[in-house]
């Protein structure tokens, strides 16, 4: 009997090192098909200077091997690890054609993991959401976005 395979729909800035090893182990999972896609090459490239280092970071590890992968183009005039420098409408085409059965995004801090969750419950896909950020930070943020987040995680 064969095994029903999960589509799991990665959408993720950029090829993170601590993250890489959790998508080398779903990749080898026989009962997921993996798609990561990446918003940007900052960390693989040398184009992306970090404005807290004040220089370019590239990491000189393999992030790129052991699991399919995609690089999404990315439309901001002003590319970062931003909410505005991160915009890739392209996420929305890749999620219908796929029709992935989950789409997991680590929070709603830029343009594109906000249009990505947007494609995915129009397609039906569930949507896993993983975020680092202490949850009292929530309280100080503007009203519209405490209300934009709301609206998102009724869906």
């Amino acid at each position: 009997m064969a095994i029903k395979k999960i589509k799991l729909a990665v959408v993720v800035s950029h090829p993170i090192p601590y993250q890489v090893p959790f998508f080398r182990i779903l990749a080898e999972r026989a009962d997921v098909d993996l798609s990561v896609y990446f918003m940007s090459d900052i960390g693989i490239s040398d184009k992306h200077m970090d404005p807290e280092f004040g220089k370019i970071i590239k990491f000189d590890l393999p992030l790129l091997s052991g699991y399919p992968f995609a690089f999404v183009k990315n439309y901001s005039p002003r590319p970062k690890n931003s909410f505005l420098g991160l915009i890739n409408p392209e996420i929305i085409i890749k999620l219908f054609k796929s029709k992935p059965d989950y789409l997991f995004v680590h929070g709603w801090n830029s343009f594109s993991n906000c249009i990505a969750m947007f494609a995915a419950v129009l397609v039906g896909t569930k949507i896993l959401m993983h975020g680092d950020t202490y949850f009292s930070g929530e309280a100080y943020k503007p009203r519209w976005k405490k209300l934009l987040k709301r609206v998102i995680n009724f869906y």
